[in-house]
């Protein structure tokens, strides 16, 4: 008996504590998306099994963008206040690594790289 009424208190106790129909969604611990309108955009599908780190090379230098994991959606974003010729860097982690064409950059762009399953395929190495 006194098994089962300190289960019932539980229990209430519980229900008191719930508010039914209301779904809390938790905020991401971070975001590699800025809003601000002086960045671009870089949405990078790695098609391949190995992880890719990524590298803006623009006319002042060269900045990590981030690491994809292999087959991985991610959407990086980087600083990038005035208009001009961007190039991808894309070194896959133990293997081999390319450079993208020039690509005319302004601020607020977004751009899809497709790392291909197999890296000597892939469109985005020039």
């Amino acid at each position: 008996m006194t098994k089962t009424l300190i289960s019932l208190a539980a229990l209430v106790v519980i229900a008191a504590c719930s508010r039914p129909g209301r779904l809390v969604e938790r905020e991401p611990l971070f975001t590699r998306e800025p809003v601000a309108e002086e960045t671009i955009r870089i949405r990078v599908q790695n098609d391949n099994l190995m992880d890719a780190r990524l590298h803006a090379v623009g006319l002042g230098g060269r900045r990590l963008l981030g690491v994809v994991a292999g087959k991985q959606l991610v959407v990086l974003a980087i600083p990038w206040d005035f208009s001009g010729p961007l190039r991808i860097e894309i070194d896959l982690l133990a293997g081999p690594k390319c450079t993208t064409r020039p690509i005319d950059a302004d601020p607020g762009d977004t751009f899809d790289v497709r790392i291909d399953p197999v890296f000597s395929n892939s469109d985005a190495c020039s």
